[in-house]
């Protein structure tokens, strides 16, 4: 129990009056006793009341309290969380609720501050974000119960702790989904070069059609019916793709207020999807920060196993060892796949990258995909005013030549390379997958 803002109101009003009195007397000596007798009254009438305020013991018996939510958040995405708080007293009490909240999560609605009425139950909802994935925990709620007459004040920890997991933003994944459902997956800029009747897997019979080969014609079918059928091909199935994520420092780098990371992995969720949809399995390798390994997952349902392997990839400060995980990958995944790296490739990373790729090409179709920084591009766009602004300008023309002359050499390799600013990436990779499939590279 610690003093409330009405004693402490009470406790400044005496100490100012008890100056006041003080100048008097020191003026007036007449009014000496007059003067110590009203302070020692006020004192002894604050002590009383206060004692008699803080002397029920109804008003800081703690409420039961119950906090229901979700475990599992998107990032940056605010969920309802209800907290409810049953009373065991038998007077009304005056309840302040606020939550222990970290630098990585933002509330709304909180402190909230109510009367719970004796033998009653008290509901109230607020808003909770995070701004950081991987497993987080929050503790118990604060509460602070306030006397009757505001005097004193008990300030106390309920309810259990919160265990939650914080995923990446799945929002364009769900966003594709329910386009796909309508027959709609291009309207979210996921584009599919068609290529009718040249996959390798065979779908199905159907009459002839304009524009279609006459290679296409199945002979057999054709006399049976008396009329053109064609044999129709889709792309193959069962095919894998393996993903290489770089958590190393390069990553750490903030774009539009998120690691380069988290839209790396905004990038992976999309491209996983549609991949599984696909029919094919999807595995996923980090590497530059804890090396770990998802196996391959296959059909729509891997969709949670996915979130599960990468909420909690955490950019390190190590640097990134391109040669050792492509060794590594090689060792964990022999079937011949389409290997996409994921990464913040810099002039530097040549020599180790190319010889990456090299390693992975001899049995896998590699794809390289590289954020751009959003900051370079700024100062090419700035006017050349000063001298600073042409050593800057300067600059960032050779950074961005030498990362080209990195792609051109990617490119003689036989390796693609994509080089985009994050928000570009999620719907360029997803539709380069898909060319990569309707075009039986694999």
């Amino acid at each position: 129990m610690r003093p409330g803002p009405n004693l402490i109101r009470a406790l400044v009003l005496l100490t100012i009056v008890s100056f006041v009195l003080a100048g008097v007397m020191y003026a007036w000596p007449s009014y000496l006793v007059p003067g110590l007798a009203g302070i020692g009254l006020a004192s002894v009438l604050i002590v009383a009341v206060a004692a008699l305020d803080g002397l029920p013991r109804g008003w800081k018996r703690l409420p039961l309290v119950q906090r229901d939510g979700p475990t599992t958040f998107a990032l940056a995405k605010a969920q309802d969380v209800q907290v409810t708080l049953d009373s065991q007293s038998r007077k009304s009490q005056r309840v302040e609720v606020w939550e222990d909240l970290s630098v990585h999560c933002h509330g709304e609605g909180l402190p909230y501050s109510f009367v719970l009425k004796p033998k009653s139950a008290h509901q109230h909802t607020y808003r909770v974000s995070f701004v950081r994935r991987g497993d987080t925990r929050l503790g118990p709620l604060h509460l602070r119960l306030t006397s009757p007459w505001g005097f004193w004040q008990r300030v106390a920890r309920a309810g259990g702790d919160w265990n939650l997991r914080v995923h990446p933003d799945f929002a364009p994944v769900v966003r594709y989904s329910l386009l796909a459902l309508q027959g709609q997956a291009s309207a979210s800029g996921v584009r599919k070069k068609r290529r009718r009747g040249e996959g390798l897997d065979f779908h199905q019979l159907r009459d002839f059609r304009e524009g279609d080969l006459v290679r296409s014609i199945d002979w057999k079918a054709t006399a049976r019916r008396n009329k053109p059928i064609v044999r129709e091909y889709q792309e193959e199935r069962d095919q894998r793709v393996a993903f290489l994520v770089d958590c190393g420092q390069r990553m750490r780098s903030v774009d539009q207020g998120m690691p380069l990371l988290d839209h790396c992995l905004n990038a992976l969720l999309l491209v996983s999807y549609v991949a599984l949809r696909q029919g094919d399995s999807v595995a996923i390798g980090s590497f530059g920060g804890a090396s770990t390994w998802m196996p391959p997952v296959k059909g729509p349902a891997g969709m949670p196993a996915v979130l599960s392997a990468v909420y909690n990839f955490q950019a390190s400060r190590r640097v990134s060892d391109f040669e050792g995980a492509a060794r590594l990958l090689l060792r964990r995944q022999q079937r011949r796949s389409l290997v996409v790296v994921l990464s913040h490739l810099r002039p530097e990373d040549r020599d180790d990258l190319v010889s990456a790729c090299r390693l992975l090409s001899r049995r896998h179709l590699v794809l390289v995909a590289s954020l751009r920084e959003r900051s370079v591009d700024a100062i090419l766009n700035e006017p050349v005013i000063t001298v600073e602004d042409a050593v800057r300008y300067g600059s960032a023309c050779l950074y961005v030549e030498q990362r080209r002359v990195l792609i051109r050499e990617l490119a003689a390799l036989g390796i693609h390379a994509l080089d985009l600013l994050p928000e570009e990436l999620p719907v360029a990779l997803a539709s380069e997958y898909l060319d990569v499939k309707t075009a039986g590279r694999l």
